[in-house]
């Protein structure tokens, strides 16, 4: 048995013990199938004691370090969205308390409302552009008659 250190996000940490995690990459290696990418190192650190041949293959079979490994095993096993809407609720629940506004705005909707207006310029000019040219049309039709 050896300690794994690994980094995770705060709200997944809560869901991760050395047995839980034996026992998943266990059912892993007895049936390899695609993981989710890897979410990345968060600011929790997690110590997890598990068989080092097993850890070792299961990251040689998804060519990834082994805190990547444990990492996308984790996210599969307890779902992200769980994790998002625990992560959800921690937000709510800070900015509740302390009245903070998030650390992360919502990028969609300002993506949407950036869209909107590129493509409502775009129309405008078009429109523009299409009555330049009917109107320069029209006068040149009544210069030369």
């Amino acid at each position: 048995m050896t300690t794994f250190t690994v980094r995770v996000s705060d709200s997944m940490a809560k869901f991760l013990d050395s047995a839980q995690m034996r026992s998943w990459l266990e059912e892993y290696l007895h049936a390899p199938h695609a993981l989710p990418h890897d979410p990345g190192a968060g600011d929790e650190r997690v110590s997890l004691t598990l068989p080092q041949d097993l850890v070792t293959a299961v990251s040689g079979h998804l060519r990834c370090s082994t805190s990547a490994a444990l990492r996308r095993i984790a996210v599969e096993q307890v779902g992200a969205s769980e994790i998002e809407s625990h992560q959800a609720e921690s937000d709510y629940n800070t900015h509740f308390t302390t009245g903070a506004r998030s650390e992360h705005p919502d990028t969609s909707s300002q993506a949407g409302t950036m869209a909107g207006l590129l493509v409502h310029a775009f129309l405008w000019i078009l429109f523009m552009g299409a009555w330049l040219f009917f109107r320069s049309r029209k006068s040149k039709g009544t210069q030369e008659a």
